[in-house]
């Protein structure tokens, strides 16, 4: 079974650096997939995970929560049937 962690907060509250850390840290070693949901135009997290070494793909067409529902259900299978992750992280 593949574990899901949601992390979400305000802008510059530490959720980008947390899950660098994690990753790094408590979760080497572990299959993981970052999905990144950016609502501005230009992805900027992305950018910092990238120049870390972690292989980001970034969903900009809009907020998760509202616009994305189904299309987000339907990634979020896809990704887990094809690289079998033991978890996946989301950060909104």
């Amino acid at each position: 079974m593949t574990k899901i962690d949601i992390f979400s907060g305000f802008l510059g509250a530490g959720k980008t650096t947390l899950i660098k850390k994690l990753l790094k840290e408590a979760l080497a070693g572990e299959r993981v997939v970052l999905i990144e949901n950016e609502f501005g135009e230009i992805g900027i997290d992305g950018g910092f995970m990238k120049e870390a070494g972690i292989e980001v793909t970034e969903m900009n067409s809009g907020c998760i929560c509202c616009s994305l529902v189904g299309d987000f259900g339907e990634a979020l299978k896809k990704v887990i049937d094809q690289y079998h992750p033991d978890r996946v992280l989301i950060e909104l």
